[in-house]
């Protein structure tokens, strides 16, 4: 068993230089609240096959599939790896994606699910095809789409815990003879192109006028902080990123309509957005760079 990092130029190269030195790792991840400072640290610790190809290189991806000649290529939240660079691989790749496919197709399906407001979410495992997110699906699991989650925790569900288990149930099928199911999609999908989004990008294309109370919550905890955009602020307080605290509804009564009326008020390290049916509340924190 092996681990690629295809396209390593979007890694870390700091991160990576520390992962060499298995005590300074160990500080990095300690220090970061993790159980490993880099997917090359995970491997050591795990005696794990490990090597970093960029996109750029796609023989040299081809050569070490060869070279180490695994039953099955898994791939989640990386690019697209080129098909002819499976050939040596019995069972081929398979991708896992937090979607229910042919909806939301791209490389960041989740925000584009909250943003949507969808009922429901969805894994899907299909195979490595010459676009994204379009081969034959294999198995799929859906589940109701919790509130107010970040994407940290949400990613940990879909891709972590529901997809594990997922994975494992196709990996059981593609192996026993006349177990597996495969289903063609359709080549148009019936939601737009989950394109990658960034805060300042929500910041730009949404305006708060737009969004229900709900999905402004579920976007502010979903990235843990608010769009500079969607503030308005001024003097001290643009040093500040503001992060979400509590959402309290007036009446008791969640709202999913979009509303014309949202205000910011601030008061000292708080701010709220309030419109007629809800009150959200912001904390100051020191400023990161927007994700």
């Amino acid at each position: 068993m092996g681990v690629i990092s295809w396209d390593s130029s979007r890694a870390g190269g700091l991160v990576e230089h520390v992962a060499q030195y298995k005590w300074l790792a160990r500080l990095y991840a300690l220090l970061r609240r993790r159980r490993y400072a880099s997917l090359s640290h995970l491997c050591r610790e795990n005696q794990l096959r490990y090597v970093s190809i960029e996109k750029s290189q796609p023989d040299v991806l081809e050569q070490v599939l060869s070279d180490w000649k695994p039953e099955l290529v898994i791939t989640s939240g990386c690019p697209m790896v080129p098909v002819h660079a499976l050939s040596s691989v019995h069972h081929g790749g398979i991708n896992l994606h937090p979607s229910l496919l042919p909806a939301y197709r791209g490389a960041d399906p989740i925000a584009w699910q909250i943003i949507d407001q969808v009922s429901h979410l969805g894994v899907s495992v299909h195979r490595l095809s010459q676009s994204y997110d379009t081969g034959t699906i294999l198995g799929q699991t859906e589940l109701p789409r919790p509130q107010g989650v970040n994407r940290i925790d949400l990613a940990r569900t879909l891709e972590g815990d529901v997809g594990f288990e997922l994975l494992n149930q196709v990996i059981d099928n593609l192996v026993a003879p006349g177990n597996l199911t495969e289903t063609v999609q359709p080549e148009a999908s019936p939601t737009r192109q989950a394109k990658r989004l960034s805060l300042n990008l929500i910041g730009d294309r949404w305006k708060l006028n737009d969004l229900s109370a709900n999905c402004v919550w579920d976007i502010l905890k979903y990235y843990n902080q608010c769009p500079d955009q969607w503030l308005n602020l001024e003097g001290w307080r643009t040093s500040f990123s503001w992060r979400p605290v509590s959402i309290q509804y007036i009446d008791g009564h969640e709202s999913e309509e979009p509303s014309s009326h949202w205000r910011v008020t601030r008061k000292g390290f708080t701010l709220c957005l309030e419109n007629p049916f809800a009150i959200i509340t912001l904390r100051a924190a020191f400023r990161r760079r927007n994700r």
